[in-house]
């Protein structure tokens, strides 16, 4: 009866029921695996920032490497020359900020007295200027609406304030633990796959290496990027004649590692910084610069690479970032892709690993589950 009822279903509803069931159960599972890792977000963030940077160290502790033996010494080292390259370039852009600041502040004034003249004396003919147009009126509803709310600002003032906290504690384990994983990565790897069983450890650690040369792969694709993005919008800036050019060229490279949301703001300060010194031809020449950087950055040099680098279709990277970028925010969007790539290539390898020690014959046996760990 059973059996009749099964044959009674089309074969084409049937498979699509398993594969509804088995994305349910997929979703199901991940859902609970975030709401396990969400009290220790900053933990997890920490540690998947740690794997990046350690894949983006490893060429320089390698170079280390060859002049100081030791190797906790030469991973110290290069976590020491990664922290102090990271604050030379700090204290380069606040130098610059600093001289270049004040005229910066003198082209925000011009550029409102400007404003104000156009307002009175242009098209519109709006007496009175900036105060004609009620502008004092809203800075003094602004005013009574942050008296009236101040609890509420307070409140935000301290969840940011935490969340730089937690920022900072993920900052700092992720700086700890890349020593770790440069100096005794292999050895901690190892004790974690000796925890599964004897007959699938070796299985495990090839698959996981070769995940991890795929992140390596998208962290070195993702450099290369972000530094095309980087000197093309910075030598533009720096053609316009634009005050603060190393700042913004560092905060273009760093922002484009956060996909859409980081393209957009870098983007949208380095035209601002155009209009108020530039005047409104400046802003539209540096936004076309801006565009075309971009969009051959994005549409061209990243799909390419990063598909190649990944094994990932553009369209899969794409939605991979959306899907990241809803769940888990920023950092999700920034970790969807290696996630992806370390996944697919596991599973790819697993499955091949397991297919390359099946029997020929499909009546023998299996035999015990040691001989089939053999890679």
């Amino acid at each position: 009866m059973g059996r009749d009822a099964v044959n009674a279903v089309p074969k084409g509803l049937l498979v699509g029921g398993i594969i509804a069931a088995c994305v349910v159960a997929l979703a199901a599972g991940a859902w609970v695996l975030l709401r396990i890792l969400n009290p220790i977000s900053s933990t997890v963030t920490g540690i998947a920032f740690a794997i990046l940077l350690t894949s983006l160290l490893i060429p320089a502790h390698r170079l280390v490497r060859k002049v100081i033996r030791n190797n906790h010494a030469a991973a110290g080292l290069t976590v020491v020359g990664f922290i102090v390259f990271v604050l030379g370039l700090t204290g380069l852009a606040g130098a610059q900020i600093v001289t270049g600041f004040g005229e910066l502040r003198d082209s925000v004034f011009d550029a409102l007295a400007a404003l104000e003249t156009w307002l009175r004396e242009g098209p519109f003919g709006v007496s009175g200027g900036i105060e004609s147009i009620g502008l004092a009126d809203y800075i003094e509803r602004l005013q009574e609406w942050m008296t009236a709310h101040s609890g509420q600002l307070l409140t935000g003032a301290l969840a940011a304030g935490s969340a730089v906290t937690t920022f900072s504690v993920a900052v700092v384990l992720a700086l700890i633990t890349t020593f770790f994983f440069l100096a005794d990565g292999r050895r901690i790897w190892l004790w974690c796959v000796g925890l599964l069983p004897d007959h699938v450890e070796d299985r495990v650690d090839a698959a996981f290496a070769e995940g991890f040369e795929s992140v390596r792969a998208y962290v070195k694709t993702q450099a290369i990027v972000a530094a095309v993005d980087a000197v093309g919008i910075g030598a533009g800036a720096l053609l316009l004649g634009l005050p603060l050019v190393i700042p913004m060229t560092i905060i273009v490279f760093i922002t484009a590692f956060i996909p859409v949301i980081g393209a957009f703001l870098s983007g949208a300060i380095v035209v601002l910084i155009a209009g108020f010194t530039k005047g409104l031809g400046g802003a539209v020449i540096m936004l076309i610069i801006v565009l075309v950087v971009q969009q051959i950055e994005s549409n061209v040099l990243q799909p390419m690479l990063m598909s190649k680098a990944v094994s990932l279709h553009p369209w899969g990277v794409i939605i991979g970032v959306a899907v990241g970028g809803a769940i888990y925010g920023i950092v999700g969007a920034l970790f969807a892709v290696p996630v992806m790539a370390m996944v697919n290539v596991v599973v790819k390898s697993l499955h091949n690993r397991v297919v390359e020690d099946e029997p020929d014959d499909p009546d023998q046996p299996d035999g015990e589950l040691g001989d089939l760990a053999a890679s």
